[in-house]
């Protein structure tokens, strides 16, 4: 699995491509409701809370690359980051 992040100019064209593999703590597949749009079947890919990833990288991953539907951080108790949730 690997993080694409695409760095642009004043144009919105690309100038640089950065690629990072990732380590995931694991994947569950889910369903989403896109409500009158129907459902579509994704992947929710859990992080440690460290890791490099923004709300519009692109993942790629089993050799299709993704957008981020969802990106959440999760909070413990004391209010400290306990890991990352994305939905692609």
């Amino acid at each position: 699995m690997k993080r694409i992040r695409y760095t642009l100019d004043g144009n919105n064209k690309v100038t640089n491509t950065d690629s990072l593999e990732l380590i995931y703590v694991r994947i569950q597949p889910i369903t989403v409701d896109q409500g009158r749009e129907g459902q579509y079947t994704g992947q929710k890919i859990f992080f440690k809370p460290y890791v490099d990833i923004r709300p519009t990288d692109k993942i790629e991953y089993a050799q299709k690359v993704y957008d981020i539907h969802s990106y959440y951080k999760v909070k413990d108790a004391q209010g400290n980051d306990h890991h990352l949730e994305i939905i692609i």
